[in-house]
């Protein structure tokens, strides 16, 4: 009981931390690098869409040409943070 209590009173609570913002050099990388690459990848990502759709329709892979081709790319583009890489 007694190596009980000193391990009690030894130990420390946890403590969560919070997730420290990227620093302005990932934000501006981000800004000006990645998201005008991911216009072009959304705009990529469309016009594969439409060659790819209606096969996969056929095939029964739909689900999987959308995620590719148009919400992935949107995500990433507009959804997702800016500065988180």
């Amino acid at each position: 009981m007694l190596a009980v209590l000193l391990a009690a009173l030894g130990s420390t609570p946890a403590q969560a931390r919070e997730a420290e913002a990227p620093g302005w050099p990932v934000q501006a990388y981000d800004a000006v690098v990645l998201r005008p690459l991911g216009l072009i990848q959304t705009a990529a990502g469309a016009t594969a869409f439409l060659l790819a759709y209606p096969i996969s329709r056929l095939t029964g892979g739909s689900d999987h040409v959308v995620d590719a081709c148009i919400t992935g790319p949107v995500d990433q583009t507009f959804r997702k943070p800016l500065g988180e890489l």
